[in-house]
């Protein structure tokens, strides 16, 4: 190997005034209170003393805060903040006992052209390899401390701790949250680091003084320049090398994006698409990181090819072409815009300013894009529902086609996936709830996207009997003009019923007291103010739209949380009723009401939230053949959960003025009726007349059963544990292991209608039994043939559990 001296210190000088630039290029763009912070966090990082806000006391063992970072020099400004602190005893006072911490950097978008006045800041305290537990913990709660004073002055920070040997050692891996991703991604997230890192004090980063041509035989490079003293081991980093990326970990990476883009949508589609251009060049990947270090080692002045964001573009728009991709250059043009332009006019630095701006304009006219459209796209927070829809439409499919070319490439490759169990669930969990449909589930549209604005007017148009178009539901941003509107106009949205067209509406802003509802229907029950007052009983039923899940949650089975129920809203059979001056009226059974046994209840929504916030709409109408009442008992039973205490909240609201406490109270007798039901299934269910008939409700693992007569369900079989009949789950796929003998298992897997198949006394390996499982749903759920479902689910993979000797509980099953 060529170890040159002056090539290495030229390398050196170069890394070292490219960092310079960079520091200022980030202080440009930061506002005054977000600069102070920025120049303060080494100083708060490198003292633990009481003077300083930062302090944190040592543990009651003697083990000492890391801090101090490693030959770090302070600058005169944060000498003078020192001094402040320390008073008249001087700034000598104030010192740092301690080196813990061998290096600062931050990374992201800092200093590129992505960089924003609001964008947060994240920071890699490096620290040494055999730093304990302990010590760790301590540092984490300084950084903590750090952080919080930071957002006390509206500074957005994130301090992550990153031992030196992180991306070498195979048994660093960190647990999936926010903002770590975990084992999802190792190398590619080192990628990332080394593209946009901005060195802060310690030591520098040696990966930086590495050829390109010696990447591949990075290590033995690395100590020849130690072992022939041109470089001082002490004075720098090594983090290890990025030449050599397993392909394991390109899926990991895709899941862990797309859990991002939940989000952060239009920086998680750029991520996606980049790792898509990775994944088609292996195994020859040309990683940014090296052709950006490549850019910084043979140039000694700024070149835009040296900013991460600009030569990620770049990248990405060279594949696309060749692709012939012009849907998702767009996206590629509308990411980069938002990025680029959101911080323009925030630079303060005059030259900064000018250089981004030349960029700025010369990717217009190349783009060829008319006033019209950057108006739009400049208006994004003042966006309707249509304009949201259509670039979401954009964003999802560019983001599946990256997903499926990285999984159809692990499957070319036979990958075995290097992401830990636990985190490929919860990732593939959150993505299900985002992204995928099911019955009755409502779509909540992501506001990162763009800010739905209320709609002056809504108009919802019934169809039936049509030979034209689907039966159902259709939403109209205008005011009512009967026939016209389905001619001459696109609707915004088609639901089958009318409970889901409100609700989905309501969730994503669409309709505000000030809206104007119309409706077109035969129903002349159904106005524009009886809406209205459904709208806002939905208000007061579930007052938050948005909660955080935790990776706990997501990991156990989905319960029912909230829980309302509307009553004749669509239909009143007892204004009818009464309107017709029916004789010696008989209430005391709502559901067989007066000389004709009536039910009383006409029409039924039923408006859940889930453990996972996951938002379902189910409606029954009363009709001559089937009766809302049953159908409702039904699908209470598929959605709840045998012994089941989960439910937090469960409100009753009812429309029409005509026996309004008859209904409420038969109705909220016959809802806690249920709920007995399915909490003590074993007692037995209970009976209800309806309409001059005799029905028995029971339960058994499968949900409820409404049967006439004496037909009663089926009892519990005897050879499934309790654990798995109380936690079988409609629309999930689900295998519960059991552990009979040591190594011998048998498995009860139960399918998205709740049937059960029981294996017993398999013998294999589970870790290997189950990524084959997860393979092989994975494959289902990238079938594009069936392009005309109604629901569409692309990570909806089964959910795994353990069950306890006994069989009266279960846990997450670890592998």
């Amino acid at each position: 190997m060529d170890f040159d001296y002056s090539r290495t210190k030229l390398y050196e000088h170069r890394y070292l005034e490219h960092n310079k630039a960079r520091i200022q290029r980030a202080l440009s763009m930061m506002s005054s209170k977000c600069q102070e912070f920025f120049n303060l966090v080494p100083v708060l990082l490198h003292y633990n003393h009481l003077a300083v806000p930062s302090y944190v006391d040592d543990s009651p063992d003697g083990t000492v805060v890391p801090h101090g970072i490693k030959g770090f020099e302070l600058t005169q400004e944060q000498m003078s903040y020192i001094s402040s602190l320390s008073g008249s005893s001087g700034f000598y006072s104030i010192i740092s006992r301690d080196e813990s911490i061998l290096a600062l950097y931050c990374m992201g978008s800092t200093s590129s052209i992505g960089q924003e006045p609001k964008s947060d800041i994240d920071y890699w305290v490096c620290v040494s390899r055999h730093m304990s537990a302990e010590r760790i913990a301590l540092l984490e709660k300084k950084c903590e401390v750090i952080r919080q004073k930071a957002a006390g002055e509206g500074v957005e920070i994130n301090l992550f701790i990153v031992k030196e040997d992180q991306f070498t050692n195979p048994h660093n891996d960190q647990h999936t949250d926010e903002e770590s991703c975990g084992s999802a991604q190792k190398l590619f997230l080192l990628d990332e680091f080394y593209r946009s890192s901005v060195y802060l004090g310690g030591q520098k980063l040696v990966w930086m003084l590495v050829p390109k041509k010696y990447e591949k035989n990075y290590n033995q490079y690395v100590e020849g320049l130690f072992k022939n003293r041109i470089i001082k081991k002490d004075e720098w980093l090594d983090l290890g090398s990025v030449g050599k990326i397993p392909v394991d970990e390109y899926y990991g990476s895709a899941l862990w994006l797309l859990y991002k883009g939940i989000d952060y949508p239009f920086k998680a589609a750029l991520k996606i698409m980049l790792m898509e251009v990775y994944s088609s060049e292996y195994p020859n990947t040309e990683l940014l990181s090296i052709l950006i270090r490549d850019s910084i080692q043979n140039n000694d002045s700024y070149v835009p090819e040296m900013d991460s964001y600009y030569r990620c573009y770049l990248k990405i728009a060279q594949y696309l072409k060749t692709q012939n991709d012009s849907q998702r250059e767009y996206l590629l043009k509308l990411c980069f815009y938002f990025k680029i332009s959101a911080g323009l006019k925030a630079v303060s630095d005059c030259d900064i300013r000018a250089e981004r701006k030349k960029m700025f304009y010369s990717l217009l006219r190349e783009w060829n894009w008319t006033e019209k459209e950057q108006t739009f796209i400049d208006e994004r927070f003042r966006w309707h529902i249509n304009d949201v829809r259509r670039v979401y439409a954009i964003l999802f499919e560019s983001m599946m086609r990256s997903y499926r070319a990285l999984l159809n490439f692990g499957l070319r490759n036979n990958i075995k996936d290097a992401i830990r169990f636990r985190d490929i669930r919860v990732l593939s969990r959150k993505l299900y709830t985002a992204f995928d449909t099911s019955p009755g589930k409502i779509k909540i549209y992501n506001l990162n996207i763009g800010q739905i604005s209320p709609e002056s007017n809504v108009t919802f148009v019934e169809v039936g009997n049509s030979e034209v178009c689907r039966n159902g539901w259709y939403v109209y941003a205008l005011r009512r003009t009967d026939q016209v509107i389905i001619s001459q106009n696109k609707p915004l949205a088609f639901f089958p019923d009318l409970g889901s067209a409100i609700v989905e509406c309501w969730i994503n802003g669409m309709i505000s007291p000030k809206t104007s509802i119309n409706v077109h229907s035969v129903n002349r029950l159904l106005t524009g103010e009886r809406i209205h007052l459904f709208v806002r009983d939905l208000s007061k039923a579930f007052p938050q739209i948005s909660c955080k899940i935790s990776h706990d949650e997501l990991l156990k089975p989905e319960m029912v949380r909230e829980v309302a129920v509307f009553v004749n809203l669509e239909k009143d059979p007892a204004s009818d009723l009464m309107h017709k001056g029916e004789a010696n009226l008989n209430v005391s059974n709502i559901f067989s009401a007066g000389s004709r046994k009536v039910s009383l209840v006409g029409s039924v929504i039923m408006v859940l939230r889930t453990s996972w916030n996951q938002f379902f709409v189910n409606s029954y109408t009363e009709t001559d053949t089937n009766h809302c009442i049953t159908d409702f008992v039904k699908d209470v039973g598929r959605f709840f959960h045998r012994k089941e205490h989960s439910t937090k909240s469960l409100m009753f609201f009812q429309y029409g003025n005509e026996l309004e406490v008859y209904i409420r109270a038969g109705m909220l007798e016959v809802l806690e009726k249920i709920k007995n039901c399915i909490n003590y299934p074993d007692e037995g269910g209970f009976r209800v007349n309806i309409t001059g008939n005799d029905y028995v409700i029971s339960c058994n693992y499968q949900g409820l059963s409404v049967t006439l007569g004496e037909n009663e369900i089926p009892p519990d079989p005897k050879d499934i544990p309790e654990a798995v009949l109380n936690s079988v789950t409609t629309g999930l796929e689900q295998f519960f292991f059991q552990e009979v003998e040591q190594g011998i298992w048998d498995i009860f897997n139960s399918d998205n209608e709740r049937h059960i198949k029981i294996y017993r006394k398999f013998t294999g390996n589970i870790t290997e039994l189950v990524l084959d499982i997860n393979r092989h749903y994975a494959k289902l759920l990238d079938n594009d043939n069936n392009r005309y479902v109604r629901c569409r689910q692309y990570f909806n993979l089964p959910q795994y559990y353990r069950v306890s000797g006994d069989g009266c509980s279960i846990t997450p099953l670890a592998v």
